[in-house]
Formats: C-alpha cells, sequence, structure tokens
C-alpha cells in the first residue's frame, strides 16, 4: 500500500487486508468530532474522537490505527503508542507540524476508511488547570487567588460565578491576566460557587477548579420589623418606673447582609444587648412621659447604620378594659369582620393590628411575623377585612393557602396630634377556618332517670393550638350505632348539659367537641364517655304509694285537729264550772226565812 502523507509518500504494507470492497460488506465510516491538543504546552499531544452509528454497531470488529509523521525531511512514520478505539496519546517532539492518519477497519470483511489531517501544536495548547486557589475576605471584599506552573507563557483567565440557587455558571471575566481577582459587585453574605480556567492564546481552556464561598456580611442597612404598640408595661414602680417589654419581627432583607448575632436596644440613658433568638427585651422606663427606644440590628459587621426606633405611651394611655372585653373578630369564607365597643367619647382614633403565622406556630405574647397596620377614621369602631388584602405583599398566594394561616387581631388607641399609639391589645386566640381543634375535656357524666347530664371544662381557645371556639357539639347515640350520631349544638360558654327521653335498658356513648365557625374538631374512640340512664320507677306503685301517704297525712291531720278541738272545749267546761264555785263560796249564808222561800218556791215550779 502506498501512503502519501503532505505530498510525501510512504510505501507501508498492511498484512492481510484486501482494498476491494463494497458498501454491504460492512465498510466502516470515518471517525467523528476529532480533537488533538497539546497538553499543557510542552508535555505530551492527546487526540481524542468519536464514531458514528454505523461504526458502534460492529464495534466489536472495528479496529483502529493511528499513524503519524513530526518530520517530514523524514521518510518514516510511527504508530500511537497510547491507542485505544477513541484517544490516542503521544509524545512531543518539539515539531512544528504533525502529520496524521487514523485509519478505521472492519476486521471482518478487512473494510476500512481513512482519515489523513495536519496538526499544529503551538495552536492548540490546552493548559493545566490552576493550582492553589483560595478565596477569603480581605478588607471587606472577597478575594480569589491562584497560581498556575507554567509561568513562562502567554496565558488569561476565565472566571466563572455559580449561586447556590441557580444549575448555571455565569462567565464573570474573561481574558484576565492576573492570578487574583476581588470580587466585590455581588449582593452580601451570598454564598456562591466560583470556577477557574486558565487559557492559552491559541487553543482550548484547562479543566476548571472550582471552590465555594460567600459574600462578606455587611452592617444591615436598617432595625428589625415593628411596629409601635408593640410592647407591653408592667405596673409602675415607687411612681417612677415600670417595666416594659418591646417585641419584634425579623424582616427580610436583614439576614442577606449576614447572620445577625443580637440587638441592641437605647433610650438615651443605657445600653441592653439582647440575642438573636429572644426577639424581646425588657428595659426599664418612665411612668408617665413618653419615651423612644433605639433598636439596632447587629451581625458579624457591626450595628444596622440605622435604628428601628418605637415609641412607648404613658402609662395610663392604654386601651380600655371595657373595650377589651367589647372587641369580637368574625370569620366567615371571604372576608373578617372586626368590631368593637367605642363608646360615646371618641377622643382617639383606633388601629387595628394583624399578623399570620402556620397553625402550629405559638403566639406567645406578640406576633412573631411582620404586624400589619391598620388605621381607622376617627369614629369607626368596625372594619371588613377581605382575605385578599391580608395577603399584603404575599399576593403571588393564593386565597386557599391563605386559609391554611392562622391569623391574630389586636387593637391600639392613636393619638394623631402627638402621633402617639398605646400596647396593642391582642385578642386571645387565633382565627383560622381550616385548622384542626383540640380535644374537648368532658369532666363529669351523670347518669339520672332516662337522663344523663354532661359537663366539660370551657374554654376561650382551643389548646393547640389556641383556635377561637366559637360553640360547642354534643354528640351521643348508643353503643355500637355511632355512625351517625345524635348531634346538640350548644354555646361556647355553656359548660354543662341534660340530655332527656333516654332509654333506660340501653347503654350509651356521649362526646363534646369544640366547633370555630364552620370547622368541627375531629372526633375519636377515646373521646366517647359511656354510660346507662336509671330506670324510673313503676308509675302503679308509686301512684299507690304517694295516695296512701297523702291519706295517712290528711288522717293524721284530722285526728290532730279533733283532739285539738276537744282538748279547747274541755279547758272551757273545766273553766266555767270552776267560776261557778268560787260564785258560790263568795255568797252570804242564808236565813231560815229565805230558805223557807226558796223551798216553796221551787215546789211551785
Amino acid at each position: 500500500m502506498l501512503l502519501c502523507l503532505v505530498f510525501v509518500c510512504f510505501s507501508f504494507i498492511r498484512p492481510a487486508l484486501s482494498y476491494s470492497w463494497r458498501p454491504e460488506d460492512g465498510r466502516p465510516e470515518n471517525v467523528t468530532n476529532l480533537v488533538c491538543y497539546l497538553y499543557n504546552w510542552r508535555e505530551y499531544i492527546r487526540c481524542t474522537w468519536d464514531h458514528p452509528p454505523r461504526n458502534k454497531q460492529i464495534m466489536d470488529n472495528i479496529e483502529v490505527d493511528f499513524i503519524y509523521n513530526s518530520d517530514p525531511s523524514i521518510l518514516r512514520v510511527v504508530r500511537c503508542p497510547e491507542l485505544t478505539k477513541t484517544s490516542c496519546v503521544m509524545a512531543f517532539t518539539g515539531s512544528y507540524v504533525y502529520t496524521i492518519q487514523i485509519s478505521v477497519i472492519n476486521t471482518i470483511t478487512n473494510g476500512s476508511v481513512d482519515h489523513i489531517f495536519s496538526f499544529i501544536p503551538s495552536e492548540h495548547v490546552k493548559p493545566a488547570p490552576v493550582e492553589g486557589l483560595k478565596a477569603f475576605i480581605h478588607n471587606g471584599s472577597l478575594q480569589v487567588t491562584w497560581h498556575h506552573p507554567k509561568i513562562y507563557w502567554t496565558k488569561t483567565f476565565q472566571i466563572f460565578l455559580q449561586t447556590h440557587s441557580s444549575t448555571t455558571w455565569r462567565l464573570y471575566k474573561e481574558g484576565w491576566p492576573e492570578e487574583k481577582l476581588i470580587i466585590d459587585d455581588l449582593k452580601p453574605y451570598t454564598p456562591i460557587n466560583i470556577s477557574v480556567l486558565c487559557c492559552p492564546k491559541k487553543g482550548f481552556c484547562s479543566e476548571p477548579s472550582n471552590i465555594s464561598s460567600t459574600t462578606p456580611a455587611i452592617a444591615p442597612p436598617m432595625g428589625p420589623g415593628t411596629v409601635n404598640g408593640s410592647y407591653r408595661a408592667e405596673s409602675c414602680k415607687h411612681r417612677l418606673y415600670r417595666d416594659v417589654t418591646l417585641f419584634w419581627q425579623n424582616i427580610l432583607e436583614i439576614p442577606q447582609y449576614g447572620p445577625l448575632k443580637g440587638f441592641t436596644l437605647n433610650d438615651g440613658t443605657r445600653e441592653l444587648h439582647v440575642t438573636n433568638v429572644s426577639k424581646q427585651a425588657t428595659i426599664q422606663l418612665p411612668c408617665h412621659t413618653r419615651a423612644s427606644v433605639q433598636i439596632f440590628a447587629e451581625n458579624t459587621a457591626g450595628n444596622s447604620t440605622r435604628p428601628t426606633v418605637m415609641s412607648v405611651a404613658p402609662d395610663l394611655f392604654k386601651v380600655p378594659e371595657r373595650l377589651q372585653k367589647s372587641l369580637i373578630v368574625e370569620l366567615n369564607r371571604t372576608s373578617v369582620f372586626i368590631h368593637w365597643n367605642s363608646g360615646v367619647n371618641q377622643t382617639y382614633e383606633y388601629v387595628l393590628f394583624y399578623c399570620a403565622d402556620p397553625p402550629e406556630s405559638r403566639f406567645d405574647d406578640h406576633c412573631k411575623t411582620t404586624i400589619n397596620r391598620q388605621q381607622l377614621p376617627r369614629g369607626d369602631s368596625e372594619i371588613t377585612l377581605p382575605y385578599a388584602s391580608l395577603l399584603g405583599d404575599n399576593s403571588n398566594r393564593s386565597l386557599v393557602d391563605l386559609t391554611l394561616v392562622a391569623y391574630r387581631f389586636g387593637l391600639a388607641m392613636y393619638d394623631k396630634l402627638q402621633d402617639l399609639t398605646s400596647p396593642i391589645f391582642w385578642a386571645e386566640c387565633y382565627y383560622n377556618l381550616t385548622a384542626a381543634l383540640g380535644d374537648v375535656t368532658i369532666v363529669d357524666v351523670i347518669p339520672g332517670e332516662e337522663s344523663v347530664t354532661v359537663s366539660w371544662n370551657v374554654v376561650t381557645c382551643s389548646k393547640s393550638p389556641k383556635i377561637k371556639i366559637t360553640q360547642y357539639i354534643l354528640l351521643y347515640c348508643i353503643q355500637h350505632l355511632c355512625d351517625s350520631p345524635n348531634t346538640v349544638e350548644l354555646s361556647s360558654t355553656e359548660s354543662f348539659y341534660t340530655i332527656r327521653h333516654l332509654q333506660a335498658d340501653q347503654k350509651y356513648q356521649v362526646a363534646v367537641v369544640a366547633q370555630s365557625y364552620d370547622r368541627i374538631a375531629n372526633y375519636s374512640i377515646k373521646q366517647w364517655r359511656s354510660f346507662q340512664p336509671l330506670t324510673v320507677p313503676n308509675n302503679w306503685i308509686s301512684f299507690m304509694a304517694v295516695s296512701l301517704g297523702t291519706v295517712s297525712t290528711l288522717l293524721v291531720g284530722l285526728m290532730i285537729i279533733f283532739v285539738y278541738r276537744q282538748c279547747r272545749r274541755s279547758q272551757r267546761t273545766v273553766k266555767h264550772f270552776q267560776s261557778n264555785i268560787n260564785l258560790v263560796t263568795l255568797l252570804p249564808p242564808l236565813t231560815t226565812k229565805e230558805k223557807d222561800r226558796d223551798l216553796h218556791s221551787t215546789l211551785t215550779h
């Protein structure tokens, strides 16, 4: 066989190969995606390629031959020393140009195909990856350094960045000449992946070297989120000072500047440092004058550049107790209706506050999420809030999602002239349309004659979580027939109920569940209490007993009256007889003439 490489012909005999072929004999096709490069300017030459689908179908019968010539002045070819079916690695001899032939042979049919090309190493360089890649914070900036062992060769660098929230890399710098880079145009405290590639003047960039880091934190621009009125004041001590507990929430912007370490409070006379966990602090303030407290958010870079300023009203400026008791929150499927009894004298305006948390959250003394504020005109004592307005900045959430959160509502007075807000009076319960309600504890089940009296603990809010209870549902049924129990609806203030007209020969079960608006708590087997009504005595026997008792009572009464009257009559007779005796005793004795006259008178009559 006669091979001609770049106008130079060589005599090369491939043993036992025939070049009389036909397409149907299984002749292979040329390789594809052929790439050759000089690695790291001087180390070695590497070529890689792929096979087309036709070759892959007969890959077991395919052989690859790779020969090259690095010096056109010498009539000699060299086979690749490290050859596979898809690659070749050979030594770099310093030649300017290489002539290469890649042959693909079908070992069954002896059919073959050849690909001949020229390769100039200096135009196809691929450097080694950079070494010693580091990222660190220096002078408030993220600095990245590295080095490349080939110092004297012309090269530049490409830097790619990827945020942890993304799956794609972004080219940050191209053609960068130095082995260091300062990254100072990204958001603070942003986790990123950094990739550095070394690129020659001509050829291919190196494999990437990667490292992960985080841009430096900076001091927050503002303090934590809160509203005036978000505090609780204790009674005054010695009429001078009182303990005031301030409450606040994080806002989304603060963590973006770096992890919070805590908060600093300053009322002009003292500073108080608290940890990041509490979101509340107690500070002593004057009783009868207005006070202002600055709240700074603090991270590793320092305190926030601007504080949050909270105004604390004098001790007597607070929501009256009668108004607190009159605050009512009513839910329906589309809106919330809040109303209260403000009285005749409406000196101040009112502000409604509300916040939302997942039902599994726990409100302690304050809201842990952003507190929303709705100011009402003077004279108004009610407001209707559609659920859409409760979304606030979360307008991308659906109304269905909105019902999955629990709301808390509060009320405060507002003095417009002084721009002063009283402490917020928070309603005791959560308000939610879908949250599960806790079990109701039955205190006692007392059977009666064909009846039973059931009593339970009354609570304003379900205990876990504290969802508002609007009424109780009492369920009862005959044992083993409780698929559709009888129900009685009772107000949220009732603590007992008597079920009547039960069958004394049957055993019953009874349970009490809570209801919040149209949401009824699920009831389980453990909540059922068993009982059996008492039997009513036989009616005829009862009648006879009552009749005999009545007759006996009447007879005894009559006898007492008869005896009494007889006794009275006897007493009168005795008294009359006694008076006659006394009269006879007092008369003077009769003479003989008077005696004869009386005797004659008696005989005559």
